[in-house]
């Protein structure tokens, strides 16, 4: 067994932080949770190559929690370990699946306007690992401002400054990803999650079909690509066409990313000759390198055509998106 090293600024991030949780689902409210506040979580990650002593860490500031009287002693390298505002709450809502990674209750909680976090180690000489306000204007990410997602960094194990904004990124799965990777989520929880009652119980709002921010993307479409229904995001959010080039030959492709915990939808790409039948899937299409995970829970995948452009007089392609 590798001994656990001392938390550093180099092996030890805030990985995610949920300060402005989804409104309370109905279910959540009648088992007695109706403050948002509550849903509250900080994550924590082991960034470097060998397990993290957890003692003498604290976290102050906006909120604060002491680590060393936490029942997490230590973390392996990729895992995390969460704080979270109140524990009956937060199973509530994620289940208990995750009841090993939580170290404790923090004390205080997080402003939704932005609020200064700080992560020190006490033991001896103290040590500033981090330092950082978070905020909810450009150049941070404003879907986590009550939109549904938590803020993660985008690419922790590099350990960023955290005090940049253009290091975060909001989560695509709403309510955040506390196990490190998107749970499976069906359209009614999402919906649930991402509007408040009232529009969630209006179809013309919240349902599949519906535009709730008039961006050309229906909600079913945000719900698959992980995008915010409130927020005009659909130019980030639409599938990219280029060319593909095998063996000397060019083939048009298109790279997508989809919601990895959208259970209930399946993403396809489809090519065709006159825009009337379309084909996908052997021996018509084919995936082009390697699916890439990204840090906010979304999957970024690249099919492209099999017929080579070079002996066709024309070629389309396209994302189809269904329910499951």
């Amino acid at each position: 067994m590798v001994a656990a090293v001392p938390a550093t600024g180099s092996n030890l991030v805030i990985s995610e932080v949920m300060y402005h949780p989804p409104e309370p689902t109905g279910t959540e409210r009648a088992a007695g949770f109706v403050d948002a506040d509550d849903f509250e979580f900080v994550r924590l990650t082991d960034v470097g190559t060998a397990p993290v002593s957890l003692a003498g860490v604290h976290l102050s500031n906006g909120i604060t929690f002491d680590f060393s009287a936490g029942v997490v002693a230590a973390i392996n390298p990729g895992a995390s370990v969460l704080v979270v505002k109140k524990r009956t709450a937060f199973q509530a809502r994620y289940g208990t699946g995750l009841d090993a990674m939580i170290a404790g209750e923090f004390t205080g909680r997080m402003s939704n306007g932005g609020d200064q976090l700080k992560l020190e180690l006490s033991s001896g000489t103290p040590v500033v690992l981090e330092s950082f306000r978070y905020e909810t204007d450009d150049p941070w990410p404003t879907g986590p401002d009550g939109k549904g997602p938590s803020m993660v960094l985008i690419d922790p194990f590099s350990a960023p400054d955290p005090a940049d904004g253009r290091n975060w990124t909001a989560s695509a799965a709403p309510g955040g990803m506390p196990g490190g990777v998107a749970g499976p989520m069906t359209y009614a929880l999402w919906r649930s999650m991402v509007f408040s009652a009232a529009e969630a119980a209006n179809e013309a709002i919240s349902g599949a079909m519906a535009d709730a921010d008039q961006d050309g993307l229906s909600n079913w479409a945000e719900y698959t690509l992980g995008g915010l229904p409130k927020d005009f995001d659909s130019s980030h959010l639409l599938p990219t066409p280029s060319i593909a080039t095998v063996e000397g030959q060019n083939f048009l492709a298109l790279t997508y990313a989809t919601q990895n915990g959208s259970s209930e939808t399946s993403a396809t790409v489809q090519v065709s000759a006159d825009l009337v039948t379309w084909l996908s899937g052997p021996p018509h299409t084919e995936q082009f390198g390697s699916p890439v995970v990204n840090a906010n829970g979304t999957i970024t995948r690249t099919f492209r055509d099999t017929t080579p452009l070079n002996n066709a007089p024309q070629r389309y392609i396209r994302l189809q998106m269904r329910q499951q």
